[in-house]
């Protein structure tokens, strides 16, 4: 299956469309996004759609077959993220207002980066402990699974 996002006015996604490979095969057998554009406007009656064709299998600028030449628009979009046409990118609605965007994993972090968190014991695991970021303290605590969440404004 082929995916395509549909875009409103401000790039934000707010349909995820699937269609049959065999549309956006030219006469050689090769995808052609416009094949799949000319299909979903036409079906859709929207001679102007604005739609971006992704891939399920592609996330933080990698795909999932190991061969990243196959990635598609940075991320597979949701409903609610964002399409860049500068950068030509799909990006995750961003979780926490402190947050900044690392292009070099095309997603979302805590800032200070934060990838060095000490591992939860295996008593800690098992009493459902993880991890959750705290805005405002702009931290990541350890928190009890059934804590509740406590969800930022964004979301």
């Amino acid at each position: 299956m082929a995916n395509f996002a549909k875009l409103d006015e401000n790039n934000k996604v707010i349909f995820i469309e699937y269609i049959e490979n065999a549309i956006i095969l030219d006469d050689a057998g090769v995808e052609q996004e416009s094949k799949g554009l000319d299909f979903l406007r036409t079906i859709h009656k929207e001679p102007a759609g604005n739609w971006k064709q992704c891939s399920v299998h592609t996330y933080a600028n990698k795909h999932d077959s190991g061969d990243d030449s196959k990635c598609i628009r940075g991320n597979y979009p949701h409903i609610g993220w964002d399409y860049s046409p500068t950068d030509d990118v799909f990006y995750p609605v961003k979780p926490y207002d402190s947050w900044v965007w690392y292009a070099d994993e095309w997603d979302w972090n805590s800032n200070p980066h934060v990838n060095t968190l000490e591992d939860l014991t295996d008593e800690e695991l098992a009493a459902g402990t993880l991890y959750r970021w705290n805005d405002s303290s702009l931290q990541w605590e350890k928190k009890h699974k059934d804590d509740p969440i406590e969800y930022p404004p964004n979301t």
